[in-house]
């Protein structure tokens, strides 16, 4: 399973920097991505798709689990509320117990799921949210999927390319 580090990036020359030592490192290409505002031109940089920058994968996982416990509390009621004391139809009536469960948790999760995704679409990512005026200023936003056990090499990568890089900044500030 795969987790997402995310680091602001003050300008588009060290986010090319800095994901080019992570190339060099323990990165692929594909695992890297940026998120930038709308006139910030990113170049051969991997932009961030829909699924990084809005809420879609987060909201879509919520649905899944509250899908479930809706599906569930739907199978409780058509197991155990008689069905001339309703108009819930009895298709349930050959079925074993579990089926009935099986079927109405699968479907509220699968329902909701889809529609939770959906409005998550148009939401901004929350996890991004504490990002947005820094991005909304001009800095570049570099999120990273990696595995968890490598978290650690990758920051440290970052760090010490920041460090570089504001190193030439000094040097060039000097001369």
């Amino acid at each position: 399973m795969k987790t997402r580090i995310e680091f602001m990036m003050p300008n588009l020359e060290t986010s090319i920097q800095v994901r080019s030592a992570l190339l060099a490192g323990l990165v692929e290409n594909k695992d890297i991505h940026f998120l930038a505002n709308q006139e910030t031109n990113l170049a051969d940089l991997n932009k961030a798709n829909a699924a990084e920058g809005s809420n879609f994968l987060h909201e879509g996982e919520k649905g899944i689990l509250y899908g479930m416990g809706f599906g569930l509390l739907a199978g409780l009621y058509v197991l155990f509320v008689p069905s001339w004391l309703t108009s819930s139809p009895t298709w349930y009536s050959q079925s074993p117990w579990y089926i009935v469960l099986m079927v109405t948790i699968s479907l509220g999760a699968i329902f909701t799921a889809i529609g939770a995704a959906f409005l998550g679409v148009n939401i901004f990512n929350t996890d991004l949210s504490k990002y947005k005026n820094r991005i909304a200023k001009g800095e570049i936003l570099m999120i990273v999927s990696t595995d968890l056990y490598t978290i650690a090499k990758i920051r440290k990568i970052v760090k010490d390319s920041l460090k570089i890089q504001t190193l030439i900044k000094l040097e060039k500030g000097l001369s």
